[in-house]
Order: C-alpha cells, then structure tokens, then sequence
C-alpha cells in the first residue's frame, strides 16, 4: 500500500470516482441488456432506460470530478465500446433502433463538452440542469409519445415521425426541470424562473422536435445551456418578451402554412424558430427577409420541388439548409454589432442564392414537362433575372430602412453579383451530377456554395466599408 501513499490525493479522487462511476454506468448496461434478453422489453425501451438512468447519473458529475480529464477518458472509452458493439452486433440495448442513428455517440460528446463550459464559466447548476433535460424529458418524450401518441407528424420522410403528445411531454418535463432546477440551485428570482424556464422549454422543444439521426443528443444540453446563459439576469419585462415573440414568430408562419398549405410541421417549426433567432440575436429588421422568403414559398410556386406523394414541400431539412448559412453570419452580427452594415448583404445573399437555384430547379422541371411551356422571361427568367427580381424582393427594404448606413447603388450590385455567382457555381458543380447525386447531397453542395459566396460578399463589403 506504500505506493498509494505516494499518489496525489487529486489523481486518488478521480480514480476513485471514474471507477466508481464505471462500475454504475456497466450495471446499467448489463441490466438492459439482461432486460432485452429476457423479451421484458422492447429495443426503444432499454436504449431510454439507459438513456435515463445514465443520464441521472451522469448530472452528479459537476460535483463528483474535479477536473474535465477524468471525464474525457471515460467518454472516449464509452464511444470506443459503443462503436466496438455496434461492430460485433452487440449491445442491441443503446443503439439497437431500427431507424440510422448517432445519438448514442453524440450523448457523452454532448455531456463531456457541456460539462467542460459549465466548469468554465462556474455554472455546476446548469450542467445539471442540461443533464437532466436530456435525460429525462427525452426519455419520458419517447416513451409517453410511443405509448399515448395518437397526433402524428413526421420530420423527415425517412426518418420516422413523432407525436404531439410526446412534444407537450417533453415541454412540461423540460419546464419543470429548469424552474426547479433555478429555484432550487441558483438565486434567480420566482417569476424570473417562471419566465425563463417557459422560455427555454419552448425552445429546446423546438430542438428535439427537427432534431434528425440522434442529433437531439448533440442540441437539446447545448441549447438548454445557452438559452440559460442568454437569459441570466434578464428582467422580468424582457422575458416575458420573449415568450410573445416566440408565440408570434411560430403563429404567424403557422398561419401562411395553413393558408398555403406547403409547408410540414417540422417546417413551421424551422422557419418559426429561424425568425425567433433573428430578431432576438440581431434585430428586429433582420426577421423581414426571413418573412418574405416565408411568403415567396408560401404563395409561389416558382421555389417548389413538387416531389412525389409528399403533400407538405417544406419538411425540417430544406429548411435548416436553406437558412443554416444565414444564423452564421447572425451568429457573427450578435457578437460583433459593429460590422451589421458589412454583414446586411451577405446575410441576405443566403436567402437570395438559395430561392435563385430552387426557381431554376423548378424551371427545369417545367422544361422536362410532357407539354413543356413557352419561355417567359416574367415567369422563368435566366439566372441574370432571377436575380434582378430577388434582388429588388429583398433589398428594396433595408435600403428604404436607411438606418444601416448602406451605400444603394453598392449595395444592389453586390447582391445581384453574387446571386449570379451562386447561381452559377451551383449548377457548374451540381449539373455534372444530375441523376447521380441524392437530394441531401445536393442541399449539402448547396449550402458550401452558399458560405463561399457569402463570405466573398462579406469580404467585398468589410473593404468598402472599412475605415478610410
């Protein structure tokens, strides 16, 4: 024993704890997996009981490790094993679903690096407060919604649906978790907690509700942490702001999607929440972009695939393609509100360059038409027009707002030049690719063209700008 007396008392704990912590974790999994192969229940069943149990067990570790290391080995040694049982057709009790799924790897990743910025900033309560989010109201939302679930919506086509009674599950859970967790655990005041923990039930509902392949793992701790973070020390008046704005943005597009009948559930959930960020990160004047792209899908078919049986053209994945590029350079805009006047241009270039190349993806479908229809240059413009229109579509407002400093005739030229340009380097690549590639990889291409055409325009305009 004269060698244990030589260990740090430090390096003691974390051995102590992490083989303490292990030892739980392997009862957890032995125990499903006895549960699975004794036919006590379903494969969706034991994944959520290990989710939920380990989950639970997982929120003691702001308390129970001392440094992010310990936590880093053991997460490494947890992916190593899942990966290694999903190689040799084992452990059917963590990743055994039918539907293609990362979120047994993204849950410790998600867990250690949550864990590494709560430590950081001194914030043990919300680590546990994100910890259980994940755990509990993911669990109770799977299974409630599996066993009560009667008001269905799908996501994604192929990845599965989910129910509106596992989503109101979720949001109560989620409510609760915060509001106590905050009353309990911090010094924030009552109706501060009632407030904020609406707040960020909402909008972590959001997250899980459009989250795809087990990304919910990944966004619903994230989301739950800096939604907390963005909400610490906000009056009681600016709170309650928030809850109508979020109200606002999700009812207002849900009231175009049901007039225009195109838009999925999932994607009044995307654009609702995409406007909520806008107005919340930026300004209020940066959602008006974002609400006439609503419209121009909404009431026009020039930005529809029209694809086969599918009633609703805009589910979660268009969508979050569609605008991922923009809550970049909101993102930057948010924490660097000086450069919003070099930014206007190429935010509004994410929009524009997307409905260009959908307008001639619909154009195209139209020429490939059995009784194909007259060229009008009104209704299917070259790429040149395309952009002309957009242009003046999404321009002619923040130029009569006036307040952005903008330079007009500089400004109209670097938004239609660089549509015309991702117009272009979009077809260049995805028009050898017709017939081969699949729509997601087409999205995909899309969105890399979108961050290169964007960031050149951000480029052109941080020099026009910049201070002579």
């Amino acid at each position: 024993m004269t060698w244990l007396a030589r260990v740090p008392p430090l390096v003691l704990h974390e051995i102590t704890a992490a083989l303490l912590v292990t030892a739980v974790f392997l009862a957890i999994f032995g125990l499903a997996e006895l549960m699975r192969g004794f036919d006590l229940c379903s494969k969706e069943m034991s994944r959520k009981f290990v989710h939920l149990t380990a989950g639970v067990v997982a929120t003691t570790f702001a308390h129970v490790f001392a440094t992010h290391w310990t936590l880093l080995f053991m997460c490494v040694g947890f992916v190593i094993l899942v990966k290694a049982g999903q190689m040799l057709g084992l452990l059917a009790s963590i990743h055994g679903v039918e539907r293609q799924s990362w979120g047994a790897v993204l849950h410790p990743i998600a867990l250690y690096i949550t864990f590494v910025l709560c430590s950081a900033m001194n914030r043990p309560a919300y680590y546990a407060i994100a910890t259980l989010v994940l755990s509990v109201s993911d669990a109770l939302a799977a299974l409630i919604g599996k066993a009560y679930g009667f008001k269905i919506y799908e996501v994604e086509e192929e990845e599965g649906k989910k129910s509106v009674e596992g989503s109101l599950i979720f949001l109560l859970s989620t409510f609760i978790i915060v509001h106590l967790g905050l009353l309990l655990l911090t010094d924030t005041g009552r109706l501060e907690c009632v407030l904020t923990a609406l707040v960020t039930a909402i909008l972590v509902t959001i997250f899980e509700a459009i989250s795809l392949g087990g990304a919910d793992n990944f966004f619903i701790p994230f989301g739950t942490l800096f939604i907390l973070l963005k909400l610490a020390n906000e009056p009681v008046s600016m709170l309650a702001f928030r809850v109508a704005l979020i109200l606002y943005t999700l009812g207002s597009t849900a009231v175009i999607a049901r007039l225009s009948g195109k838009f999925g559930t999932s994607g009044i959930i995307a654009i609702g929440l995409v406007g909520y960020g806008v107005w919340i990160l930026v300004r209020w004047d940066w959602y008006v972009p974002v609400l006439i792209a609503t419209l121009l899908m909404a009431f026009s078919d020039h930005f529809i695939e029209h694809r086969a049986n599918e009633p609703d053209q805009f589910r979660v994945r268009p969508i979050f393609y569609m605008f991922i590029v923009s809550l970049v350079w909101l993102l930057v805009g948010s924490f660097f509100p000086d450069l919003l006047r070099q930014l206007t241009v190429p935010f509004l270039l994410t929009i524009t360059v997307n409905l260009s190349v959908r307008w001639a993806w619909r154009i195209r479908m139209l020429a490939a038409s059995p009784v194909p229809k007259p060229r009008n240059w009104l209704r299917r413009p070259g790429f040149v027009g395309r952009a002309i229109w957009l242009t003046i579509a999404f321009l002619a407002f923040h130029l009569a707002l006036r307040d952005f400093g903008l330079d007009p005739v500089f400004s109209v030229a670097t938004l239609a030049v660089g549509t015309m340009l991702g117009d272009r380097l979009y077809w260049a690549i995805g028009g050898r690719h017709l017939g081969e590639w699949s729509r997601v990889a087409f999205l995909r291409m899309g969105m890399g063209v979108n961050l290169f055409i964007s960031a050149l325009a951000f480029l052109a305009n941080w020099y026009y700008y910049r201070p002579h």
